[in-house]
């Protein structure tokens, strides 16, 4: 089995969670008969490129982090040599409801603005 193949699917059934929708729903908004996107995931194989991009634009996310776990612009911050995937900390806030968001967002913003002026 192709192991780029095998984490797309990983990754959509990922997004498809945290986006509170099914792989079912999402073949079929896509077009997809649903016994062809099961068959090509269990055979370990992508859709042709169209599909990707309809698959993607449904779980807003880019064809590049289905296929590769990463965006064209894949944000990290290093600390004492550690490294911290900021797109994973972006995917955990995605999965609270908007007030905690919008709690974590603004605390977040601020502070930035505080230490840039310090």
């Amino acid at each position: 089995m192709n192991l780029l193949a095998k984490d797309f699917w990983k990754r959509i059934a990922l997004l498809a969670t945290q986006n509170n929708i099914t792989k079912d729903q999402i073949a079929k908004d896509c077009d997809i008969p649903i016994p062809t996107m099961k068959g090509w995931k269990y055979r370990g194989i992508f859709p042709d490129g169209k599909l990707c991009v309809d698959i993607a634009t449904k779980l807003n996310t880019s064809v590049e982090f289905l296929v590769y776990g990463k965006n064209a612009i894949n944000p990290k911050i290093y600390i004492d040599n550690k490294c911290i995937d900021l797109s994973e900390i972006a995917l955990r806030i995605n999965k609270l409801d908007i007030n905690k968001k919008k709690a974590i967002m603004s605390n977040l913003l601020q502070q930035i603005e505080f230490w840039e002026n310090n």
